[in-house]
């Protein structure tokens, strides 16, 4: 098991071998309903040349099918004029369209990205498996000139996997050492980073706290948990480890 990037990266090269422009990228678990939604991505993004990263609105599949993501816009609830997380999405001209909204990342469950984005950047990050690689990705580009943004106007519908479980171990493990090593990779390029740097350790140290105050819904897990929680830790800052991790 590759992972999401490394099956990812595995289809982007295919792609580009065989002269795709346009390659998109999909979870086994993504539902379409619309016939004509890839050449409707196809149209918005070749109408804007610097657009590298498109996607959708993704909706849960249930019942009452709702809204998992529109993208998202880092730390935006301490946004201000001074506190900015992503300055090159702030100083983007404004879409010529209200559907298209640019943020910051969108989910890697179903995306759009160009050739000329990955002749740019290149792949996706290998040391990351899953778990914070399309938020890296998507950062890339705007870093390097492209613009990330969900279309308002199309929309998937994904059913989600057993291994994004909230509080599953995994998860736990690699969603706490990936967006550290995302912060360590790109401390030179993000705006204000230590005061991010801080409020994302103030968060992840939110962790054990809901574990020991919450044991009714961890009840089982509890080792698990804090053994992912510190591994994640210690595989960032001491051991260096990254990609497929050997507890999982």
């Amino acid at each position: 098991n590759k992972g999401w990037t490394g099956g990812n990266n595995a289809g982007i090269e295919y792609s580009i071998n065989q002269a795709a422009d346009i390659i998109v990228l999909s979870n086994n678990d993504i539902i379409i309903e619309d016939n004509a939604l890839i050449s409707k991505m196809a149209s918005t993004i070749t109408s804007n040349r610097k657009l590298g990263i498109l996607a959708p609105l993704v909706y849960s599949v249930s019942p009452d099918s709702k809204l998992m993501t529109s993208g998202w816009n880092h730390f935006s609830k301490i946004e201000n004029r001074n506190n900015i997380f992503n300055l090159f999405r702030k100083s983007a001209p404004i879409p010529n369209t209200n559907t298209i909204k640019y943020v910051d990342s969108v989910s890697g469950c179903f995306m759009a990205i160009t050739k000329e984005l990955v002749s740019t950047i290149g792949f996706l990050d290998d040391n990351f498996f899953m778990y914070s690689d399309d938020v890296e990705y998507c950062f890339r580009a705007w870093v390097n000139g492209f613009y990330c943004a969900t279309d308002y106007s199309i929309i998937v519908n994904h059913y989600g996997s057993a291994s994004s479980i909230k509080g599953s171990p995994f998860k736990v493990y690699y969603q706490t050492r990936n967006y550290l090593y995302f912060l360590q990779k790109h401390k030179g390029v993000i705006n204000n980073y230590n005061l991010f740097y801080r409020k994302h350790l103030i968060s992840i140290t939110k962790m054990p706290l809901k574990i020991l105050f919450k044991k009714e819904i961890y009840s089982g897990r509890i080792i698990d948990l804090f053994k992912s929680y510190i591994s994640a830790i210690l595989d960032v800052y001491i051991f260096k480890k990254m990609g497929k991790s050997k507890l999982f």
